[in-house]
């Protein structure tokens, strides 16, 4: 019997090692600058192929290699080189971070043909530990002397413009006294609604172009004002006046929004925040985006609707 079966066992061995053989020709390997970043850095992901002779590789598959929150900035071609009697191809992405965690980036698949054997080989998956950015440590500067600047004319504009008004208000008791008649008291005209009011502030900020001018700090310092202008016209809360955790909390416990409205403005601000105090860089296809989505935000929510919490408990 084991006469009988012993060609089958040789033939299964060979192909067995044929496969691992066809495997060895292709090493993928991938490595971080490091396994530690902070959110808005920036750093990069080598890949590296190393081919032996005789061994054509087909496709090397990187679409997906960097996961969300991480978002490739630039890429180099693939640059090859010699060792020896084999081939080294090698890339390089630059990606940045814009949420704090750990992600694992997968391996990497590499397809390849060896004689008439397709095979693929695989890269190690690499963990990767993303962080807030440290608070300054550096303590407070001392107290620098006041500078007194000399007076111009603009610095009376208040006064002057009070004494027209008490002017223009003289004339006007001297003219219903002299008529001898009730004046009449025209209407103050309707307040103007929050949301039209802020659609009105996001049209004019993007009509100024201030991220397009190169002020990309301006441009979200305007956007996170204008949102908590609203928040606080709108929903009564002190959005001017709070952080973006104190503004998410008070609006939870008021339960005027819905998750994804909640989830949309708490990326929205900290997306802000970043970009005030860490100094970010979002790619511009993101400011143009958040605009947009603020102006659908503030129609979304201009009449709130009851939630269906709220009608449960009625």
């Amino acid at each position: 019997m084991a006469r009988k079966y012993a060609p089958k066992y040789l033939l299964l061995c060979l192909l067995l090692g044929s496969v691992r053989y066809a495997t060895a020709q292709v090493r993928v390997q991938a490595r971080l600058d490091s396994t530690h970043m902070y959110i808005g850095d920036q750093q990069n992901l080598y890949l590296q192929i190393l081919v032996s002779p005789q061994v054509q590789v087909q496709k090397a598959d990187i679409q997906h290699m960097l996961p969300p929150p991480l978002e490739v900035v630039e890429q180099s071609p693939w640059d090859t080189t010699t060792q020896g009697r084999s081939l080294v191809l090698d890339k390089t992405l630059r990606f940045t971070a814009w949420d704090s965690g750990t992600v694992i980036i997968p391996r990497i698949p590499v397809v390849f043909q060896y004689r008439e054997q397709r095979d693929t080989s695989w890269s190690a998956p690499l963990t990767l530990e993303i962080a807030l950015v440290l608070p300054d440590t550096s303590g407070l500067a001392p107290i620098k002397p006041i500078i007194v600047e000399p007076a111009r004319w603009t610095d009376y504009l208040p006064w002057l413009i009070s004494a027209a008004i008490a002017l223009v208000i003289g004339l006007a008791l001297w003219w219903y006294q002299r008529k001898d008649r009730p004046a009449a008291i025209p209407h103050a005209p309707p307040p103007i609604p929050p949301y039209q009011q802020a659609l009105a502030a996001l049209q004019q900020l993007d009509q100024r172009k201030l991220w397009q001018q190169g002020q990309v700090k301006d441009y979200y310092y305007e956007l996170s004002y204008i949102l908590r202008a609203y928040l606080e016209a709108r929903f009564g809360i002190l959005a001017l006046e709070s952080t973006t955790a104190q503004i998410i909390a008070a609006l939870r416990e008021k339960d005027v929004l819905n998750s994804q409205q909640l989830e949309w403005l708490q990326h929205a601000l900290h997306l802000a925040d970043m970009v005030k105090f860490a100094k970010a860089e979002p790619p511009p296809t993101t400011h143009a985006a958040l605009l947009s989505q603020a102006i659908a935000f503030v129609n979304e929510t201009k009449s709130q609707p009851p939630t269906q919490k709220a009608e449960g408990n009625e």
